[in-house]
C-alpha cells in the first residue's frame, strides 16, 4: 500500500489540508463589530495574542492592523484600534500601579456584643499575585528593564541638558548670583578674575 505524499513542510496532506481550514476560519478583515469585540476582550485584562485569538483573529494579524493604525491617519478604523489598545493597556497598568501602592492591606469591620465593640477583618488585600501579573504583561515592572528614550522618567530628560551650558548662558547665570551676593562674597568672587570675564564678553 503506497504512502500517502508529505508536504515540504513535513505535514501529511490530512494535517495541511486541516490548518488550512483552520486558518480560513479565522477573521481577516477588521470591521466595526470585531473592532468592539477585540476592545471589550482585550479589557479583560488578556495578554495581546490571547486577546486576538479569543476574537478568532490571528494574533499577526492583529499586530499587523496595530502596526497600520500607527501609521495611519486619525480616524481611519485601524487608527481607532491603535490608539484605543493603548488606552486600555495603560488603564490597565494605572490601575495595577494603584492597587500594589495602596498601604492598607486589610479591611475592618466592628461589631457590637453587649455594649463591647468586636472588630473583625472581612477582607484582607493581597498584591503580590498583581506583582506577577504586571512583570510579565509590563516590561516597565521587571527588574531588568532598561528603558527607551520615550519610556524614561520626567526628571531624566533633564540629564543630557546637564554640563552643555554656552559660555554666553553659563556667564549671564553667573552675573545674576554675583549680582545677589553679600558684599562679603562680592569681593572674594571678584578677586577671582570674575570682573575680567565680565568685560571681555560685554556683561
Amino acid at each position: 500500500m503506497a504512502s500517502k505524499k508529505r508536504s515540504r513542510m513535513g505535514r501529511s496532506p490530512d494535517r495541511a489540508a486541516k490548518e488550512r481550514d483552520a486558518l480560513g476560519r479565522l477573521v481577516t478583515v477588521l470591521d466595526e463589530a470585531l473592532f468592539e469585540k477585540l476592545c471589550t476582550t482585550h479589557r479583560d485584562g488578556d495578554f495581546r495574542n490571547v486577546t486576538a485569538v479569543r476574537c478568532q483573529v490571528h494574533p499577526k494579524m492583529l499586530s499587523r492592523w496595530l502596526a497600520q493604525g500607527a501609521a495611519s491617519e486619525t480616524g481611519c478604523l485601524y487608527s481607532r484600534l491603535f490608539v484605543e489598545f493603548g488606552k486600555i493597556e495603560g488603564e490597565i497598568r494605572a490601575e495595577i500601579i494603584r492597587e500594589t501602592r495602596d498601604v492598607q492591606a486589610s479591611f475592618e469591620e466592628t461589631s457590637y456584643d453587649e455594649g463591647k465593640p468586636v472588630s473583625k477583618t472581612v477582607e484582607t488585600r493581597r498584591t503580590n499575585g498583581l506583582q506577577w501579573y504586571a512583570e510579565r504583561r509590563f516590561r516597565q515592572f521587571r527588574a531588568d528593564w532598561v528603558p527607551r528614550d520615550d519610556e524614561s522618567e520626567v526628571i531624566d530628560l533633564l540629564q543630557p541638558k546637564a554640563g552643555t551650558l554656552t559660555l554666553e548662558q553659563a556667564t549671564a547665570i553667573a552675573t545674576q548670583l554675583a549680582e545677589n551676593m553679600p558684599p562679603a562674597l562680592q569681593a572674594i568672587f571678584q578677586s577671582k578674575g570674575w570682573h575680567r570675564l565680565e568685560t571681555a564678553h560685554g556683561t
